[in-house]
Order: structure tokens, then sequence, then C-alpha cells
């Protein structure tokens, strides 16, 4: 992110949401030459992707803040127990809020091989 100013909602968004399909094509471009870690690449752009949702709807939390205080604040939301590294956490959180459908985190865990 530009270190020369604010941190707004749009700029945190378009990081977290780019970092995400960097990762997703990182791991479709290696899909076929390395097999483990092509799944490793789309979880984690997948993590990213609902934490630029989550963080864009939490704006009035850095918003307001300096730019380093805000990366902070960013960082602390992004690593918190509530969202850490747990997909499915994720994923759960947003079915409840009725922003993804129960069929997508049931697809996607059991194409994973985990039954819900």
């Amino acid at each position: 992110m530009n270190s020369s100013s604010k941190l707004t909602k749009e700029k945190v968004i378009r990081f977290w949401t780019i970092r995400g399909i960097e990762d997703f094509y990182l791991g479709f471009y290696i899909e076929g030459k390395f097999r483990w870690y092509p799944p490793l690449f789309y979880a984690q752009g997948l993590e990213k992707i609902l934490k630029a949702y989550i963080l864009g709807t939490r704006t009035e939390e850095y918003e307001y803040l300096s730019e380093n205080e805000a990366r902070e604040k960013i960082n602390e939301i992004a690593k918190s127990r509530e969202l850490g590294h747990n997909l499915k956490k994720m994923i759960e959180k947003l079915i409840s809020k009725n922003i993804l459908s129960r069929n997508v985190f049931t697809d996607l865990f059991t194409k994973c091989g985990e039954k819900k």
C-alpha cells in the first residue's frame, strides 16, 4: 500500500483482493508441477479475498487512524482469533450474514475431504 496517504476502505479492499488473486494465479501456475501446493495457494487466495470483504465492513476501526496505526489495526483484525487463518470459520461467518450460500460451504469442504 502507498505509504504517503491514509488507508481507505477502497485501498484496503484492493490490496487484500489483489494479494488473493495473486495466490490463485500462483496455484494455477504450478498446478501439475507440484501436486500438494496448489490447494494451499487456493485456500490462501480465498482467505485473503474473504478478509478483504470483512476488512471492508470494519472501516470504522481504522480509517480515522494514522497510516501506521491503521496498518497495525488491520493486521490485528486479520490475525484475530475471530479470523486468523481459519477459512472454515470465515466462511461460516459470511454464511451467517447471508453473504455466502450454505451450498458454497458444503461443496468446498466436501471437495477438500472434510464433511460438514
